[in-house]
């Protein structure tokens, strides 16, 4: 993956109050280490060896988290897809609502520096 395609990567502080906080430690690691490897899109070219690997998890606890970040979730506060933050893509995975939460992140940041 070229680097141009890889995003700065801004963890929102509400994600202390959403439901994915309330998950298992490896499962919160797993989601923030995929919002990591992502590229613009939401993609994340990557199999789940490789992700474990990332997180520094072992390949059953990346794939315990990787089923429940595919599961639907009734607490999300994004109920598109039914709240679940990940799919399967081609050759890779792909973080559901991404380009959502990027732009809504964008849209602040230019209220607060305009206002």
């Amino acid at each position: 993956m070229a680097l141009a395609k890889k995003p700065f990567v801004v963890i929102d502080a509400e994600i202390l109050s959403s439901s994915i906080w309330s998950e298992s430690a490896h499962v919160r690691l797993i989601w923030i280490t995929l919002l990591i490897l992502c590229d613009t899109e939401g993609y994340v070219g990557a199999a789940i060896p490789g992700i474990a690997h990332a997180a520094g998890v072992t390949l059953e606890q990346a794939e315990d988290a990787i089923e429940r970040l595919q599961q639907p979730d009734p607490y999300s506060r994004t109920q598109a897809n039914e709240g679940r933050r990940l799919a399967k893509d081609e050759r890779g995975w792909r973080v559901l609502n991404f380009l959502e939460h990027v732009d809504r992140l964008s849209t602040e940041r230019r209220k607060s520096v305009s206002g």
